[in-house]
């Protein structure tokens, strides 16, 4: 609350006078309050010259009101002051502020007005004058109506200093001073969780060997006493950091770890680490938070120790340290032969590590895959042409693992032989798997002994053609560019029909036979007159005499056809005469006209079965292979052959005998 109180002036004879009236004082009106406001009143006595009578007021915001004493108010530690007239005189007001000896010219001058505020904060210590006076009227002749007020202004300074060769970091005490006489120091030191530590006076290196690192913040308060023995304080304050380095080391694994870290306390510390080999020798080193794994990586196997020091802006270190081994996996790929490898193996660098293989094709998908150290070769027989990846990976009793790889082609030689027929074959050829590969051929008898031989993958045709009737086999074997060979095989038999024909004596012959080249053929015969028609036939190697005796007299042809179960036919024939009443002459046999060794069909066909011979109608002796499956035939003889041939094609294998 404003403290308020009242006073009067009188001014005779040039003195300025002033009375006290107790009974006039407000009875909280003490002197060194500061609580509330109090009037005090003062009046002149009579005499020549005697003023007007009035009252002043005294406001003072702050500060404490001591007294009114040698004519006038008291104030100490007062910064904003109020002094308002109540009265008869009407003239302007005005103040000036002297100092503590009065001295001319005032400080500050100026007009007043009731209800001002007289601001004296800006000033320094000391005692200063307040003058505020009043007319009696506008150009009065009387002295003014005049009142002081008595001003003390007064502080009481505190001096606080950090001591340590780091400022505020570390510090290693704290000293305070003040100047006034007296004065009574108090701390209070806060951490960043509230109150850590209070006392008085200096803060000891002892007392600040009981903090802990942090931040903090040193409260100091100073106290004293006016010169009129009111209460004066200060405060004052200031920040602080104890900090002190601490590292860690993070090892992640302790065997071939992927990651070395380190920690540091204080930010703006400088951290570095060092690796030291099981000698202690620093093998690597470096600064951050983190060992590059490619320092790890470029490690040999062996034991290690990691250390991370962290270094403090006040030059404090700290170290921490972690151990590992490095033991590493390390396998090797080896393929003996870049294309159809005889060997795949692979080898680890641990003994009690394992290793495991897989087979991978040109797409990577795995397609045959083990353990050990070597693929074995039925594995490898296994696979089809193509490329390949071989990967061998070890793996460490610790997890880890590496692997390692090569490429290999497998390019295998493989032939085919294809005979289109088992017997009497029109096509023998063969197959390579490998375009750039070569092939041949060759041809074996019964006995194993070649009697053929050629490039390519066809056997010619002259060649088969030029073969004696017999079991062969052909065989095809490739050759790739790397030596590998393969060899397929196959059989066939050449088996062709060849007869004889043998009639005893030309005229009334009394034996007509005939042979065949194959056991399994049938063989047949026809009798036909010298128009070409067939007049008697039957099967088998003679012509019975029956059928013979029953012949009129005239000149005929005798053929026999032995047929094949292909369906081949081979023709020979034989000529006689019938005359029954010529007188018998001994006459040497009709020699048997030598077979002609038919060509193969065009087709081996089903053999038919118990099939009848064909014959020709014209009585020439001669030799004719009919082709099952065309019907065309080959012959030496003249233009009725080929009609004798068309004639046994459509079936005329019997004729009615004659009775």
């Amino acid at each position: 609350m404003k403290k308020q109180y009242l006073g009067s002036l009188v001014l005779f004879s040039g003195l300025l006078i002033g009375l006290n009236i107790p009974n006039q004082v407000d009875a909280e009106g003490e002197s060194g309050s500061n609580s509330s406001s109090y009037p005090l009143l003062y009046e002149g006595i009579g005499g020549s010259g005697l003023d007007t009578f009035g009252e002043w007021f005294l406001t003072a915001n702050d500060g404490y009101y001591m007294s009114f004493s040698n004519a006038m108010f008291i104030v100490d530690q007062g910064n904003s002051l109020q002094v308002d007239y109540k009265g008869d005189n009407t003239g302007p007001m005005s103040y000036a502020i002297y100092d503590e000896h009065f001295s001319v010219p005032a400080i500050y001058t100026g007009d007043y007005t009731n209800n001002t505020v007289i601001d004296l904060s800006t000033y320094s210590d000391g005692i200063y004058y307040v003058e505020v006076s009043i007319e009696k009227f506008i150009g009065a002749p009387v002295r003014p109506n005049t009142t002081l007020v008595q001003v003390n202004k007064e502080s009481i300074d505190i001096n606080l200093t950090i001591n340590g060769i780091h400022g505020k970091y570390n510090p290693i005490s704290v000293d305070h001073s003040s100047a006034k006489e007296g004065a009574v120091i108090e701390w209070v030191i806060k951490g960043e969780n509230g109150f850590i530590l209070e006392g008085t006076g200096d803060v000891t290196p002892e007392q600040m060997q009981t903090l802990g690192d942090g931040k903090y913040t040193i409260e100091t308060t100073v106290t004293g006493k006016t010169m009129h023995g009111n209460p004066l304080t200060n405060k004052t304050n200031d920040n602080f950091e104890l900090r002190h380095p601490e590292s860690t080391t993070l090892v992640d694994r302790p065997i071939n770890p992927e990651s070395l870290t380190g920690t540091k306390k204080i930010e703006n510390s400088e951290l570095t680490w060092t690796i030291y080999d099981k000698n202690n020798q620093p093998i690597a080193t470096g600064s951050g938070n983190e060992v590059p794994f490619a320092e790890i990586n470029a490690l040999a196997d062996g034991e290690y120790t990691v250390k991370f020091t962290e270094m403090s802006p006040e030059a404090i270190s700290d170290t921490s340290s972690g151990e590992f081994k490095i033991r590493r996996p390390e396998s090797t790929t080896t393929v003996d032969k870049p294309i159809n490898p005889e060997s795949l193996t692979g080898t680890q660098k641990l003994p009690d590590s394992s290793l495991g293989w897989v087979i991978y094709d040109k797409d990577g998908k795995p397609i045959a895959s083990g353990i050990g150290s070597e693929v074995s070769s039925s594995e490898m027989k296994e696979l089809e042409n193509g490329d390949y990846k071989i990967e061998f990976t070890e793996t460490s009793t610790d997890g880890d693992t590496h692997s390692s790889s090569d490429t290999f082609e497998i390019r295998r030689p493989e032939t085919t032989t294809i005979v289109d027929k088992p017997v009497n074959p029109a096509s023998v050829t063969g197959t390579q798997k490998l375009p750039e590969s070569s092939l041949e051929w060759v041809i074996y008898d019964s006995d194993g002994k070649t009697v053929a031989s050629g490039v390519g993958n066809e056997v010619p045709l002259s060649e088969i053609e030029g073969l004696k009737d017999g079991d062969y086999k052909v065989k095809f074997t490739e050759t790739s560019p790397e030596g590998l060979t393969h060899s397929s095989s196959d059989e066939f038999k050449l088996r062709h029909p060849e007869t004889t024909t043998t009639v005893d004596k030309t005229v009334n012959p009394e034996s007509i036979t005939g042979t065949q080249k194959h056991p399994e053929s049938s063989l047949g015969w026809v009798i036909y007159d010298k128009e070409g028609k067939p007049v008697a036939s039957g099967t088998g190697g003679k012509v019975p005499q029956s059928e013979m005796d029953a012949l009129a007299d005239g000149d005929y042809t005798v053929a026999f056809t032995e047929t094949t179960p292909e369906g081949l036919t081979d023709t020979s024939k034989g000529k006689f005469s019938i005359n029954k009443k010529a007188e018998p002459k001994p006459e040497d046999p009709t020699q048997p006209v030598a077979p002609i060794n038919p060509k193969k069909p065009a087709d081996q066909g089903t053999p038919i079965a118990n099939q009848k011979p064909n014959v020709l109608p014209e009585a020439t002796t001669s030799k004719t292979e009919t082709l099952p499956q065309t019907g065309e035939t080959k012959s030496k003889s003249s233009f009725w052959l080929a009609i004798s041939s068309f004639i046994g094609m459509i079936g005329l294998v019997g004729v009615k005998k004659r009775s």
